[in-house]
């Protein structure tokens, strides 16, 4: 594990409260409704749980994206842990479940529940497999987030336009729905000698 510098350790608690933020006033100014928190690259990130047990609203829906080695790890950590109780496969080999809260929900109740976390394996360069997503589960037209942490940056000028024009299209025409970018922005030219220094360091 390498050890990061200090302005590095802060740059993540900055992006960390920024979005977190973004996150407990989308569910705050909705506390009255149903909504659903969309996580684009959700990686093993617990901040959908987090924003869950805000008891911000008394239903939240979450649909996570990430590739499938990522998915595939992160639902055995989340069984393994009992944050999730499983309720059915997805047919597109995804994973719903329903997240559990210790503090206000009996066993009882949990076997009773319906699912309302989703977790898919997708490529996000493909626009297509986030679509199938929606139109096979419980998706609706209702206040919802899309958070990109990051995400974006990795997908290239094309891909990232039809995530955007995605969203733009089909989500955020829900009323009351909005999405959180935590992306950087930057000459072409720029971007790609950041690109380059990531691969440098980490994928090398």
């Amino acid at each position: 594990c390498r050890r990061q510098s200090a302005l590095v350790n802060a740059g993540y608690a900055v992006r960390l409260g920024l979005v977190t933020s973004a996150v407990h006033s989308f569910l705050k100014f909705h506390a009255d409704k149903s909504v659903q928190l969309v996580i684009l690259g959700c990686g093993l990130d617990i901040m959908s749980f987090w924003a869950y047990h805000l008891d911000l609203t008394d239903d939240l829906s979450v649909f996570e994206f990430d590739t499938p080695e990522i998915v595939n790890a992160k639902k055995q950590l989340l069984l393994q842990k009992k944050v999730v109780e499983e309720t059915r496969s997805s047919k597109n080999k995804g994973f719903s479940g329903r997240i559990i809260s210790r503090s206000q929900v009996s066993v009882k109740e949990i076997d009773g529940a319906g699912h309302n976390y989703f977790l898919f394996p997708c490529d996000l360069r493909k626009i297509k497999s986030i679509q199938n997503c929606f139109e096979m589960e419980t998706f609706r037209e209702k206040p919802t987030l899309v958070v990109s942490e990051l995400v974006l940056a990795y997908l290239g000028q094309e891909a990232t336009d039809s995530v955007l024009a995605w969203v733009s299209q089909h989500v955020c025409a829900f009323p009351g729905s909005m999405m959180a970018v935590f992306e950087p922005l930057a000459h072409q030219k720029y971007a790609n000698s950041i690109l380059e220094s990531y691969k440098e360091q980490y994928c090398e």
